[in-house]
């Protein structure tokens, strides 16, 4: 504390005192603050040898956080502590960092992450950073020989997020829902694909989330169980926990969340309607706790949707067939 004073430690370069020999201010200027390092201390946890949460791990082994070097090198505070939009080409890492004079337009390094816009497709408010975090592409598969059968093909992508999607809380996951129905709603019925597991939602719901077991999707999440009682899903990671199920040969794990610029591909079938067109209706959402969990605590976390396709098709013209 020079001259016994009382200083305060931040990352905006109100002063800068980086190449001083002496500190003689009351405001410090630190660059550490503008790091994805320093975020690593509460974005990182392991409980016994379980990893947790792994934010910080999950954007380093990242194409954002490899090599600073490069041009598409974002830090934490890059993506969730700026102005402007980040998929808009960037100053250089020196002059956006903690401490460098020009970051004042460029960075505000405020902790509320969370800012809120509008979703267009469904008017409602959405987090800015979970909108179109990720993309679906949808396309069709159709093979009269070998099988007659509606194949839905849906592929997503982690295209926005340095991380994992979604990361931190094994309480968080995405939910993929492949809706297909005859022209009057009836859903159509699925021969094969992957169906959403019971814990998707059946039965008693909270406000603003919809049961999804049983239906035709899948569920992108840090699937953990409880050791001693072998309870699954949970998110008690005070308890002994571990990984759902590994699969070695396959170098896969329960942890299904979308990694960066991994795009995951899935396919469903599903039964001809006799006449009329054919609705389908995809959709990834977002949801912030377990919907029996919800129930429970008597939690109001509504889903939302990050992405979704809608389009129509004619069974009978397959060469029409495109959802865009």
């Amino acid at each position: 504390r020079p001259n016994d004073k009382d200083y305060y430690i931040g990352p905006v370069a109100n002063v800068n005192t980086r190449n001083q020999s002496v500190v003689d201010h009351d405001l410090i200027c630190s660059p550490i603050f503008s790091k994805s390092e320093f975020c690593a201390a509460c974005h990182y946890g392991k409980f016994g040898e379980t990893m947790i949460y792994n934010s910080y791990g999950e954007w380093k082994a990242s194409r954002y956080g490899d090599d600073p070097e490069e041009s598409d090198y974002k830090t934490c505070q890059d993506c969730h502590m700026s102005y402007v939009d980040t998929d808009a080409e960037l100053p250089p890492f020196s002059e956006r960092e903690g401490c460098s004079e020009t970051n004042l337009n460029f960075q505000e390094f405020n902790h509320n992450l969370m800012n809120f816009g509008m979703n267009e497709k469904t008017k409602t408010e959405i987090p800015q950073l979970i909108q179109e975090a990720a993309t679906m592409d949808v396309k069709f598969k159709y093979e009269p020989d070998k099988k007659n059968a509606l194949g839905v093909v849906v592929k997503v992508e982690n295209t926005k997020a340095g991380h994992k999607f979604p990361t931190d809380s094994p309480l968080r996951h995405l939910i993929l829902f492949v809706d297909v129905k005859d022209q009057l709603g009836m859903p159509l019925v699925q021969m094969e694909g992957e169906r959403i597991p019971i814990w998707g939602g059946v039965g008693n719901k909270p406000d603003g989330m919809e049961n999804y077991g049983g239906k035709p999707g899948k569920i992108f999440a840090n699937l953990l169980v409880e050791k001693d009682t072998n309870i699954s899903p949970t998110a008690a990671y005070w308890n002994p926990t571990k990984l759902a199920w590994v699969d070695l040969e396959k170098d896969k794990t329960s942890d299904t969340r979308l990694a960066p610029r991994k795009p995951d591909e899935s396919i469903y079938f599903f039964s001809f309607p006799s006449n009329g067109k054919v609705v389908i209706s995809v959709k990834l959402i977002y949801r912030f706790a377990f919907i029996d969990l919800a129930f429970q605590k008597g939690w109001v976390r509504p889903d939302i949707i990050v992405t979704s396709v809608e389009c129509t098709i004619d069974p009978s013209k397959p060469d029409t067939w495109k959802c865009p």
